[in-house]
């Protein structure tokens, strides 16, 4: 049932969406680049099609699960979003794997995994339905908790101490300083409920430690040494400037997290969450009391910190979801033992019947989640050109020149990554015009209509989506002389 479950709620319908003009777009072209290239750039403009004198200071680790993925199923939205959908899979398997070391069963892990992939906020945009980076960032962030409760409390405890530190490297290889996040908590556990002597003695610690900085630094390291300066584009862009300044008016009140969390991204998980953590850290179960009280402590340090930055985006919230999830699931299997059991004894019903009440509760949000897939559709213009250009491929294979007009000078990167993929994958000559550039008798233009294309008579040949506002026309002359 679960599978089917996260089937329905992670992959269906994966790809039916067009690229997000934005942050997604970024992402697919910096795996395209990687593929096709092999390369990491470390400017937009050696990009073809792009303008935009901006660097690029993203870590490469996961774009290179995406370009091995474009390598084995193409160039395609499926591929760039596959690897992070997997990720997601991972994370919930995660969550039952830890939940099964301090549990006497699957019934926690279970439910936190569904609860994770019913939170508005995790399985989303941005985070889990599309090719960003957040949903990864969250894996590699619940892997190094979990790995260090395992140094507590599992066996190889060596290998679990150095996972930690594997698992910490590669959030800072997806995500730069976000992958630091999640140390402060960490530590905080470490120093207040737990020996320091034997771990700071431990010849793991600091194999782990140097194998984390080694990684780290071979990054860093090599792209200062190719491209001076590196390093201060990295504080300025990723760093520095994201946390003392707000970027792009992405601002808000400090409680702005708490807010989105209460209020649509983990709701009405997060009362759970808060019940989990009570019943937990009181728990007599030393190994669950602990997972309680690191978990806790890392959910707290984390909202701190976020919320402490000048700029405030809602996935940025992303690697709370796994850990909220825990608690949550914790906070329903408490409230049942507490009253639901004894209320099913009295009743003469079998233990087994609290699996409805939980079904019951998480019915809504599972209905949401899928009925979205299902149903969702791209509806911002610019987006919906790719949806129109691959259907213009598909109808009109011959053409092999094409202009794409954009309205207006904006850089859109979703266009950048569809004239990559259609000039070097399709070998269709595309050149995205302006409003102001000028356009040649015999062109074939594609797009939405635009007032200064009344200057010529255009023959229309085609029409694309249920709006009918995507066309693709040919230049016959121009009207009047400029």
């Amino acid at each position: 049932m679960l599978s089917v479950l996260s089937y329905f709620m992670v992959f269906h319908r994966l790809d039916v969406k067009a690229l997000h003009t934005w942050d997604e777009a970024l992402f697919a072209n910096r795996a395209f680049y990687l593929a096709f290239h092999g390369e990491y750039f470390t400017s937009w403009q050696e990009v073809d099609f792009c303008e935009i004198p901006h660097p690029n200071t993203k870590p490469p680790l996961i774009g290179f699960f995406q370009a091995i993925s474009f390598k084995m199923l193409g160039y395609n939205r499926l591929a760039l979003r596959l690897p992070i959908a997997l990720l997601g899979i991972l994370t919930g398997l995660g969550l039952l794997i830890f939940a099964k070391k301090w549990s006497s069963g699957y019934t926690v892990g279970i439910l936190a995994t569904v609860i994770l992939f019913s939170a508005f906020g995790y399985n989303h945009w941005h985070v889990l339905r599309t090719g960003d980076h957040d949903a990864a960032l969250a894996f590699w962030l619940l892997g190094s908790i979990v790995f260090f409760w395992l140094y507590r409390f599992g066996k190889h405890k060596n290998l679990n101490l150095v996972l930690f530190f594997v698992f910490t490297a590669c959030a800072i290889l997806t995500k730069s300083i976000m992958g630091f996040l999640m140390l402060p908590g960490i530590g905080l556990y470490a120093l207040f409920f737990m020996p320091l002597k034997p771990l700071l003695k431990n010849p793991a610690f600091y194999a782990g430690f140097g194998l984390m900085a080694l990684l780290v630094i071979l990054f860093y390291g090599s792209m200062e040494m190719k491209h001076p300066g590196f390093l201060q584009l990295v504080w300025d862009k990723e760093i520095g400037g994201r946390y003392t300044t707000s970027i792009d008016h992405h601002e808000g009140p400090w409680y702005f997290y708490i807010d989105y969390l209460t209020g649509k991204g983990f709701k009405p998980f997060w009362i759970l969450s808060l019940i989990g953590a009570w019943f937990g850290i009181r728990s007599t179960n030393t190994a669950l009391r602990h997972a309680s009280i690191m978990l806790s402590i890392c959910v707290l340090t984390y909202l701190i910190t976020i919320s402490a930055a000048q700029t405030k985006l809602i996935w940025y919230a992303a690697p709370l979801y796994p850990l909220m999830a825990l608690l949550a699931a914790m906070g329903m299997v408490s409230v049942s033992e507490k009253w639901l059991y004894l209320l099913a004894e009295k009743l003469r019903l079998k233990s087994q019947s609290i699996w409805l009440v939980y079904l019951l509760f998480l019915a809504s949000p599972i209905y949401k989640i899928i009925d979205r897939n299902l149903t969702e559709s791209t509806e911002y213009v610019f987006e919906r050109y790719e949806l129109a250009l691959e259907r213009l491929h598909e109808t009109h294979p011959e053409i092999s020149q094409i202009k794409v007009h954009t309205r207006n000078s904006l850089w859109y990167p979703n266009l950048i990554f569809v004239a990559n993929k259609f000039s070097k994958i399709y070998g269709v000559e595309i050149n995205l015009v302006k409003p102001t550039d000028r356009l040649m008798a015999g062109d074939l233009v594609f797009g939405s209509y635009h007032e200064r294309m009344e200057r010529y008579n255009l023959t229309l040949i085609e029409q694309y989506g249920a709006k009918g506002d995507i066309r693709l026309w040919r230049v016959d002359s121009l009207k009047r002389p400029e």
